[in-house]
């Protein structure tokens, strides 16, 4: 892996944060939104961990790594990983949660932009990979 992807992975995992520093700027409770930021972080580095990657690498092996692919399969994990965020932080917090239309849109909304900055700072292009100009991987 060299090393622009490792800034990239290190980089658009901080976008949700940034969203949720965001939103909650106007809230009142310091303790909650510590937590919930710090909540944040873990999850977006865990999902990059256990979704991103592997789909970078699966892209990439299939000879299908270019942004406009990178960025709707980076849209649809992001739906996964927000309800699956969204399911954890409501067993922690003891309430119920169901698959909603606002998990489906913002989980959409953060896989997208994690999925369109990786792809920019890491480089890649619209073009496919099995194309001779296409950068390599390590």
């Amino acid at each position: 892996m060299n090393k622009q992807y490792i800034k990239a992975y290190l980089l658009s995992s901080l976008v949700p944060v940034v969203f949720v520093l965001f939103l909650i700027q106007t809230s009142e409770n310091f303790q909650w939104n510590s937590f919930i930021v710090l909540f944040a972080l873990f999850g977006s580095y865990l999902g990059t961990l256990v979704f991103g990657m592997p789909i970078v690498f699966l892209l990439r092996g299939l000879k299908l790594l270019n942004l406009p692919v990178l960025v709707l399969s980076g849209t649809v994990m992001g739906v996964l990983v927000f309800y699956i965020f969204m399911q954890l932080l409501s067993f922690l917090l003891e309430s119920a949660s169901s698959f909603t239309v606002g998990i489906l849109i913002w989980g959409a909304v953060f896989g997208f932009t994690v999925s369109i900055t990786f792809g920019l700072i890491s480089g890649i292009t619209r073009r496919l990979t099995r194309t001779a100009a296409a950068q390599p991987l390590g």
